[in-house]
């Protein structure tokens, strides 16, 4: 399956509720990543902005200052 890419651009309110979403049901931040076409880290810090958590599935993937 492709997705197709959303990284880079600026955050819709769609990509927000979908964010959200993914915070609600429990999906990994490497999940919803993935399902938002975004890069890893923008992901983390857009939810982190917004005030949610999202479960890791492996820190690996984050830079240490995460």
């Amino acid at each position: 399956m492709v997705f197709m890419s959303d990284q880079g651009k600026d955050w819709s309110e769609l990509d927000i509720a979908d964010l959200r979403n993914c915070a609600q049901r429990g999906i990994t931040l490497e999940g919803a990543a993935t399902l938002l076409g975004r890069d890893l880290l923008e992901v983390a810090q857009k939810a982190e902005e917004i005030g949610l958590t999202l479960p890791l599935a492996s820190r690996d993937h984050l830079p240490r200052h995460l």
